[in-house]
């Protein structure tokens, strides 16, 4: 990854000067040199290398601009910038671009990651909020929130027997079938697919039944649980639905879902990009 950063700096930052002109600092004012289409494609180009090499990469978002020679984030910068690693085959989350100091970092991958609306502040807020507004309900699920009667459990950090595990929700479907319901407030990896296929063998032997699904829904769709996904074997991934949340913070009580289906995940990995990646810091 280090290898095209000398190149994108000398691109994004070599400057040529003026005469000097009547100002007040009497300093020469410097203009940037504008990328040329040849520069675009070799640093595209090298960007792909370095990201399969190494998952992803990372640049600010000033940078990015300027790589197509926008120096301003305007709603309709961000669309054109989006759109042209796109055809690249490159992908940025956008309200990530949107959100992010001019400044900051943002990581780019090609595979399409997305975060569709605002993040919890933390994931106990989003299972708080889950339960009190029943978002359940949008997905044909039934959780028991509270004991109904003396010495019964609700189904909100549910405890199987014999186990130390405690799944967000226990959850059933309108089968009346048993669900394991996980909940991440922004991406998940490896270990949230485990550990819904484990809650999975806990709720199975608990209820003395194979007829137990896992839904899991995330705050962002990112690359380690596509890959994660991908490489588990057919009989599991017929029992795990996999969806992302979008969620306003300014309307609250609202929020939808869409489904990140394995035909949206098999179009953008390839057939031996199957190994899961560790966990790695946020967008």
């Amino acid at each position: 990854m280090k290898k095209i950063l000398p190149y994108l700096k000398d691109m994004l930052t070599n400057q040529k000067e003026e005469k000097p002109v009547t100002i007040k600092d009497n300093k020469p004012k410097k203009v940037k040199k504008k990328i040329t289409p040849e520069q675009e494609i070799h640093t595209l180009e090298q960007l792909k290398l370095d990201i399969i090499s190494n998952g992803y990469y990372s640049m600010k978002i000033s940078s990015l601009f300027g790589l197509f020679n926008y120096q301003k984030r305007s709603s309709v910068n961000i669309d054109k910038v989006l759109n042209r690693l796109e055809d690249a085959g490159l992908f940025a989350a956008k309200r990530v671009v949107v959100d992010r100091a001019w400044g900051e970092r943002i990581k780019i991958y090609n595979f399409p990651v997305d975060q569709l609306g605002h993040l919890f502040k933390s994931e106990n807020e989003m299972e708080k909020a889950f339960a009190e507004n029943q978002w359940y309900r949008q997905l044909d699920l039934m959780i028991k929130t509270k004991p109904e009667k003396p010495g019964e459990r609700s189904d909100q950090q549910f405890s199987p027997n014999g186990t130390r595990d405690r799944l967000d929700f226990r959850a059933l479907d309108k089968n009346g079938h048993n669900v394991v319901l996980e909940l991440k407030n922004k991406g998940g990896d490896k270990r949230l697919i485990e550990q819904a296929l484990r809650y999975r063998t806990d709720l199975m032997h608990h209820f003395k039944t194979d007829q137990v699904s896992c839904i899991i829904i995330t705050g962002e769709r990112c690359l380690h649980t596509a890959k994660a996904f991908k490489a588990l074997p057919a009989h599991e991934k017929k029992v795990i639905t996999w969806y992302l949340y979008k969620w306003d913070k300014n309307n609250s009580k609202q929020i939808s879902f869409e489904e990140v289906t394995l035909d949206f995940i098999n179009r953008y990995l390839a057939p031996n990009s199957v190994a899961p990646l560790e966990k790695e810091n946020d967008q």
